[in-house]
């Protein structure tokens, strides 16, 4: 036979789909097929003092980035890899609501429904007289909040605690958040669809709010026309968690509530199709809203950490990953706390000492990555003890298993499985899976070895059905198998 591409893992598919990767354990689709997922890399970073439930990494007009982690108590900001407080006087009561960043030119804005809207200008958060939001976001000269409370003192305003409402500053003004006309400041609800705002997120000169059943997309039109008009995207379809809303620059990729959508403005397209009914019923459907995702501009993947049904608690312990280049998928077990950004502070013989003993302690990192690099931004993620970690270290164990083989009128015979390795694996090995009725198990043999020299299997099975099941740790990355399958003559 011909060599067949893998199209990534894809368990909803009709299992006879040539180069379907019906299991996937620890492999994430490339640019020319699927690879081993890196792991964790500690970074400069020590452990944050509390849980972290929002980062961000933000940028001034002069290309200077801010660094910030936040928690039940406290604002962090990365700075040279330590943790400068920069929280206001007395700190906050935040639990474990999730904090949310935006950058408004030089002035970066934090918001958490528990506690004011915060602002710094290089120096401490403090507080601002504006209504206190769940979500933020920056587009067209304005800070815009989503699910709102105005019920702190000094606002002049008394809607209460409205999860539907939206909020803008003054134009080009971050501290005017009394409606007016004149100013450019408005408000209003979101009630064409029930619920509340669950995200917000720009798109190009648009601001798109998500609810858990419907997408508004809200346009400046200037005072006359009430400074922001937003139009309902027909259909049921919404998002329940900020962090699983990414832009990709001409679009967004999120997760609904039944399936995984690309939206770019106008309506949503479904990308799931290949795991969605696999996906969903490994999601615990009670922490949906935890869902956050990580994303790797350089490589053009997105992350989705999630709770799965063995997260007991909500935390997040497994990932989906799709490449939005190549449309393929892949699948990580890794548990986190959340995913960031960060930038590196970059390593000098100056602190190489104090992050490494010895050159054999340097992580397993090629040297064209950022992870060497100054102010090189990277995805990253916070790791179950609080501490940052990149994501480029040597991969781990991973594994998966191919479509079915064969035809149920005819018995076949596989004598070679050829992997066309772009990175051949120092050790790999294959289960041959096989049986009679393509309804029933397939028994399995001892894992037959890769040979060292060729990157190939050898061994001989005869059966109407064959999977074959690869597995092995280390550095890979494959485009396709060539198996060598012929009619069985003995039949």
């Amino acid at each position: 036979m011909a060599l067949v591409p893998l199209l990534g893992f894809a368990p909803d598919v009709e299992p006879t789909t040539a180069g379907a990767m019906l299991e996937c354990a620890g492999m994430i689709p490339s640019l020319r097929g699927m690879k081993a997922a890196a792991s964790n890399v500690a970074t400069s970073y020590p452990a944050s003092a509390e849980v972290v439930t929002g980062a961000a990494l933000l940028q001034k007009l002069d290309g200077s980035v801010r660094f910030f982690i936040g928690g039940a108590t406290l604002l962090q900001e990365g700075v040279s890899g330590s943790w400068s407080n920069v929280s206001r006087g007395g700190g906050y009561a935040a639990g474990d609501n999730r904090w949310r960043f935006a950058q408004f030119g030089n002035d970066s804005i934090a918001a958490n429904k528990s506690c004011k809207l915060q602002r710094s200008t290089g120096a401490a958060f403090a507080d601002l007289t504006a209504p206190k939001a769940a979500l933020c976001e920056t587009a067209a000269g304005f800070v815009i909040l989503a699910n709102c409370d105005d019920s702190l003192g000094g606002m002049g305003t008394a809607f209460g605690d409205q999860p539907d409402r939206w909020w803008c500053c003054g134009i080009n003004d971050v501290a005017t958040w009394t409606p007016s006309l004149a100013a450019q400041c408005a408000t209003g609800r979101l009630v064409d669809a029930p619920g509340p705002i669950r995200a917000l997120r720009r798109l190009g000169p648009n601001v798109i709010a998500y609810k858990d059943k419907a997408i508004f997309v809200g346009s400046y039109v200037g005072a006359q026309g009430g400074v922001w008009a937003w139009s309902l995207i027909p259909g049921d379809i919404g998002c329940s968690s900020q962090e699983s809303v990414v832009n990709i620059g001409t679009a967004h990729l999120f997760i609904g509530e039944t399936d995984i959508y690309q939206f770019d403005g106008s309506r949503p397209e479904p990308i799931g199709a290949p795991l969605r009914q696999w996906f969903f019923a490994r999601l615990n459907r009670s922490y949906q809203f935890k869902i956050a995702a990580m994303h790797d501009r350089v490589n053009g993947l997105v992350w989705w950490f999630y709770p799965s049904t063995s997260s007991a608690s909500g935390a997040l312990d497994e990932a989906i990953v799709y490449n939005y280049r190549t449309g393929r998928w892949g699948f990580v077990s890794r548990s986190i706390e959340l995913p960031i950004e960060l930038v590196q502070g970059g390593i000098t013989y100056d602190n190489l000492g104090s992050l490494f003993a010895t050159y054999d302690d340097l992580p397993a990192i090629s040297y064209d990555s950022p992870f060497w690099v100054a102010n090189s931004p990277v995805p990253a993620l916070v790791g179950t003890d609080h501490r940052p970690y990149t994501v480029g270290g040597a991969p781990g164990a991973w594994s998966f298993a191919t479509h079915l083989y064969g035809d149920e009128q005819a018995t076949t015979l596989i004598s070679r499985v050829n992997a066309r390795w772009l990175t051949k694996p120092a050790s790999a090995s294959l289960i041959s899976r096989y049986g009679m009725d393509e309804s029933a198990s397939l028994a399995s043999v001892s894992p037959v070895p890769m040979s060292a020299a060729t990157g190939r299997f050898d061994f001989l099975r005869s059966a109407r059905w064959h999977q074959l099941a690869i597995s092995g740790s280390g550095d890979a990355e494959l485009v396709g198998l060539d198996v060598q399958i012929e009619l069985d003559g003995a039949e």
